[in-house]
C-alpha cells in the first residue's frame, strides 16, 4: 500500500509538468509524425497508369495524370488538390510532380534524373529516412495512390526517445 500511495504522490508532484508546452509539443510531435506514416489519395480525371516503388530508389510502371483531381491525406492534412504526375519505373523510376494546385506538393520529385540534372534526386534531401517509403498508385480515370512511409514509422519510434532523425518536430 504504501508503494501504491508513493508512486501516486510522485505522480502528483509531476502532474503540473504536463502542463508544459515542451509537454504540448511532445504529444503534437507524436500525433504528428504517427499521421507522416500513411499517405493515400484517390484521383479522378485524366489519368492512367499503375506503379509499385519499394523505397524512393526501385519502381516497376508507368503513370501519367494532367489535372487531375485528387483527395486525400497528404503532408499532415486532408484535403483536395489538382495534380498533372508522371512518373515511370524500369528497376529505377523517377515521380516528377510537374504541377500541383491547391498543394505545394504530395511527395515531392524524386528519383533518377537524366539530362542537365543527372543523378539520383531525393524528394527530402534532409531526411533520409523519407527514402524508405513503399508506395502503389492504380488509375484509368479514376485511381488510388498509397504510401507506407517506413522512415517515418522509425521516425515515430524513436520520437517516443525524443529524437527526431526526420528533423520534423517543433520544439
Amino acid at each position: 500500500m504504501n508503494k501504491l500511495f508513493a508512486t501516486c504522490l510522485l505522480s502528483l508532484a509531476l502532474l503540473p509538468a504536463c502542463a508544459s508546452s515542451g509537454t504540448t509539443h511532445y504529444f503534437s510531435n507524436r500525433g504528428g509524425d504517427l499521421v507522416d506514416i500513411v499517405r493515400g489519395h484517390v484521383i479522378a480525371g485524366a489519368a492512367i497508369g499503375a506503379r509499385v516503388e519499394a523505397t524512393r530508389f526501385f519502381s516497376a510502371g508507368y503513370l501519367w495524370e494532367d489535372n487531375a483531381w485528387a483527395g486525400g491525406l497528404h503532408n499532415r492534412a486532408v484535403g483536395s488538390w489538382r495534380e498533372s504526375i508522371v512518373s515511370w519505373g524500369i528497376l529505377l523510376g523517377q515521380h516528377d510532380e510537374v504541377r500541383m494546385v491547391g498543394v505545394p506538393k504530395v511527395s515531392g520529385d524524386y528519383g533518377w534524373f537524366m539530362g542537365n540534372d543527372r543523378g539520383f534526386r531525393a524528394a527530402q534531401p534532409d531526411n533520409p529516412l523519407d527514402l524508405l517509403s513503399l508506395r502503389g498508385t492504380v488509375a484509368l480515370a479514376l485511381g488510388l495512390d498509397l504510401e507506407l512511409r517506413v522512415g517515418e514509422a522509425i521516425d515515430f519510434v524513436l520520437g517516443i526517445f525524443t529524437l527526431d532523425p526526420s528533423g520534423d518536430d517543433r520544439h
